[in-house]
């Protein structure tokens, strides 16, 4: 089985200030979440968290995680309705 690549991102293409402002992670949070994340799916060999003042991403490389995994547990994670915030991400599953 191969690895794959994939992420999840919410950014001003996708969503209002207010909605990026929910699911920013700061600085204090990121060591934690990265650590969650990797205990939580321990198939994913790579990660990579990027947030800026217009976008949160998150890419993995995984053997079996897929993106949606991933934008549920961050939905989770932030206390969010998935119902109502999917369809502000943008998710990719691209093979390597």
């Amino acid at each position: 089985m191969s690895k794959t690549l994939r992420f999840i991102s919410i950014s001003h293409k996708t969503a209002s200030v207010s909605k990026r402002e929910e699911y920013h992670i700061s600085d204090c949070e990121k060591t934690g979440l990265v650590k969650l994340i990797r205990n939580t799916y321990p198939d994913i060999v790579g990660l990579f968290l990027l947030t800026t003042c217009n976008r949160t991403e998150i890419y993995i490389e995984s053997l079996d995680t897929d993106a949606l995994q991933l934008l549920n547990f961050l939905v989770s994670y932030k206390k969010r309705n998935l119902n109502v915030d999917r369809n502000l991400f943008e998710l990719s599953n691209s093979t390597e």
